[in-house]
């Protein structure tokens, strides 16, 4: 490599740049992201799904996944330890997908 190549390059170039790495690899990367969001996606939505207090807010196929009655003070637990779990899961699929761009 010359010592001329080897030069600063300016905001425009570097996006240029950039903006042809995922035009060339754009099948690539989302074949990436698709393989880190799914998992986690569908671990959310059953974890979600799992703490829904009244059935008649889901549509008929997904009635079978929430549990009847009224909401409880153990009930509004595990809907907070789902909000934080799926809150998490989402972060680290975040940092995955991140990496892995």
């Amino acid at each position: 490599m010359s010592a001329s190549a080897l030069r600063p390059l300016r905001i425009g170039e570097i996006l240029d740049a950039s903006i042809k790495i995922y035009q060339s690899n754009w099948r690539t990367l989302i074949g990436l992201a698709a393989i880190v969001v799914v998992p986690f996606e569908v671990l959310s939505g059953l974890v979600l799904l799992s703490v829904v207090p009244n059935s008649s807010d889901l549509p008929n196929a997904f009635r079978a996944f929430s549990h009847p009655g009224t909401m409880q003070s153990s009930d509004v637990a595990a809907s907070n330890g789902a909000s934080l779990i799926t809150s998490l899961s989402s972060n680290i699929a975040t940092l995955l997908v991140t990496a892995a761009c």
